[in-house]
């Protein structure tokens, strides 16, 4: 039997850098306006991370 098949991936944007002490990161967005990034709700790394 085959294994489940992975969801679809789609690049969102790229981890531009560190911000603040907190952990936070400044993300160059690929949306047409950047604020639309937050519409996908959680976003995760190719390897599945949060």
């Amino acid at each position: 039997m085959a294994g489940a098949a992975k969801p679809a991936r789609i690049l969102l944007g790229r981890i531009a850098g560190a911000h603040g002490i907190r952990g936070e990161v400044l993300i160059h967005t690929f949306t047409a306006a950047p604020e639309d990034i937050a519409a996908y709700g959680r976003l995760s790394d190719k390897s599945g991370a949060r």
